[in-house]
């Protein structure tokens, strides 16, 4: 099983010996760019829109998800 969660999921496992023991590695990813962010969102959101109005809603909240 593969977990993905946030910084330091693997160090609250620590009160949970049972499930702790059988954590193999943490591994930290960084947070993608920008640009990485656009690029992945806009592959999927192409993919999985079907009609004008879902690719409308798609750009908005993507537009929204790059804010920073």
């Amino acid at each position: 099983m593969i977990l993905i969660s946030t910084p330091g999921i693997d160090q609250r496992f620590r009160h949970y010996p049972q499930l702790y023991s059988r954590l193999g590695f943490s591994h930290r990813y960084r947070a993608l760019d920008r640009d990485e962010l656009l690029f992945v969102l806009d592959r999927h959101w192409k993919r999985l829109a079907s009609s004008s109005s879902e690719i409308s809603a798609a750009k908005r909240s993507q537009n929204a998800a790059t804010k920073w």
